[in-house]
């Protein structure tokens, strides 16, 4: 399984990922309000989950498996 912390690039591009949400979290609850900030936290962990998850299958999937695609 490929460790996002191996390389300083990855690691950089989860640093910058994650300020960035808590930025648009942050914004959203002065701007608007808290319960849009919530609403926008949703769907940000939602969006993280997903993508985690097509990460770890194609991570652990098998190379034949990479061909099919």
């Amino acid at each position: 399984m490929r460790n996002p912390f191996r390389s300083e690039g990855d690691a950089f591009r989860l640093v910058v990922l994650i300020l960035v949400s808590g930025a648009l979290i942050v914004a959203s609850a002065v701007l608007v309000s808290r319960t849009v900030a919530l609403v926008v936290a949703g769907l940000l962990l939602g969006v993280g989950l997903v993508r985690t998850g097509i990460w770890i299958r194609r991570s652990i999937a098998s190379p034949d498996d990479e061909n099919k695609h």
